[in-house]
């Protein structure tokens, strides 16, 4: 059976207690439960069903008769009664070869691997959004591994995705109500199919890459993320097979107002796959606060077009808010400038001689394991950002400015 958090007697007697039946009696074997709808309808249910699906098989049988719905189907919505399923496919043409009805395997291998990226990315941003995932978390790699891929059906690779997310959970206690809620797994199932949803809606239905920032943290807000998008284009590879998915919701959440209108069918052709390309580019890491920062410079590299990168052995104070910063961490750290006058770096050149104290503020960030500052709002050695002790007081950093 598809792992579950529930055990298949809950499961089974959730589905009892949804579908009009009561227990009306126990005993040292089991319970007898009879229907509200049909007339002198009752089964026997053993206590545990857990590790015998004969007596399983059994009570799907018995119950199947009286509530009129196939056995097989019956058995498969108890199974996955707290489980949320979803099927990515690929429209692959079959080829016999050999006897055996065959793929080729480079399109098969991106319907695996993109699948699997689109649900990594869903748990990660499950857990709350984020324009760019970047390093993928221990947390978000533990919702990842909640779930679980089946077997491909014969003849179509439509690979079934299995989310178990047990039952509603109770939400906050509101003095009058305490309504339950989705369970926090139901999120990773919840955030792929309205991402896609967003994907396709936005994106591929128009034909239009987005144009404004706003566009974007619209596709972000609904669990967008670059590696999601990078996700649908592996998904359709460089072949020319279009995808879908179609997701079936858990019973166990149904009655919930948040499960109403949740995507059921998603269609991602491959035309769109340059288009995805494209967009994928306009998701971007946020550029990290300005913090401020002393120094001397240690060394200064040339670039082309005016650039100039100065060296700092540097000490960094943190966001620029005010002044409870700590001492500082020490760090190397490359400045680099752009279109720099020869004035300017003759005086670099000489604070560089003299080992004079430089104060700089700007937005760090790393790259091949270097910590850069790009374009930095304040460069300067001035007189009167030190305090009575010699140190200097980075809150006491002027507004922005370019001026020595």
């Amino acid at each position: 059976m598809i792992p579950s958090t529930l055990s298949i007697d809950q499961r089974l007697r959730q589905w009892l207690n949804h579908h009009d039946w009561y227990r009306i009696g126990t005993g040292s074997l089991g319970e007898m439960w009879v229907s509200t709808t049909a007339t002198k309808a009752r089964v026997a249910i053993p206590h545990s069903l857990e590790n015998d699906s004969e007596a399983f098989d059994g009570v799907i049988n018995r119950l199947s008769i009286w509530s009129h719905i196939e056995v097989e189907l019956l058995k498969e919505t108890v199974e996955l009664w707290d489980v949320d399923v979803s099927h990515f496919a690929a429209n692959i043409t079959m080829d016999e070869h050999h006897g055996r009805l065959t793929a080729p395997l480079n399109i098969v291998s991106h319907l695996l691997s993109g699948t699997g990226k689109v649900f990594r990315a869903a748990a990660h941003t499950s857990r709350g959004p984020k324009e760019v995932i970047g390093s993928w978390t221990a947390a978000g790699d533990a919702s990842y591994h909640q779930v679980h891929a089946g077997f491909t059906e014969y003849g179509s690779y439509s690979l079934p995705v299995y989310v178990p997310i047990g039952g509603p959970v109770p939400g906050a206690d509101t003095g009058t109500l305490n309504l339950p809620v989705p369970s926090t797994r139901r999120a990773i199932t919840e955030t792929a199919a309205k991402a896609l949803d967003a994907v396709y809606t936005n994106i591929i239905k128009p034909d239009r890459a987005p144009t404004k920032r706003e566009d974007i943290r619209h596709l972000v807000y609904e669990g967008v993320s670059k590696e999601l998008v990078n996700a649908i284009v592996d998904l359709l590879g460089t072949h020319e097979a279009d995808a879908r998915t179609t997701f079936k919701w858990a019973p166990s959440h149904a009655d919930l107002p948040s499960s109403q209108n949740l995507p059921t069918r998603i269609e991602l052709p491959n035309e769109s796959r340059e288009l995805l390309e494209t967009v994928s580019k306009s998701f971007k890491t946020p550029d990290p606060e300005p913090e401020s920062m002393d120094g001397r410079i240690t060394g200064i590299l040339m670039g082309e077009d005016d650039e100039v990168t100065t060296v700092m052995a540097a000490r960094r104070y943190g966001p620029t808010k005010g002044k409870n910063q700590a001492k500082g961490r020490s760090a190397t750290i490359e400045v680099v400038h752009h279109n720099i006058e020869h004035q300017k770096l003759d005086q670099f050149f000489q604070w560089m001689k003299d080992g004079n104290k430089v104060f700089f503020t700007g937005s760090v960030t790393k790259s091949s394991n270097r910590l850069r500052v790009e374009n930095p709002s304040l460069f300067t050695m001035r007189e009167g950002l030190l305090n009575p002790e010699g140190e200097a007081e980075p809150w006491a950093f002027p507004p922005a400015s370019n001026d020595s």
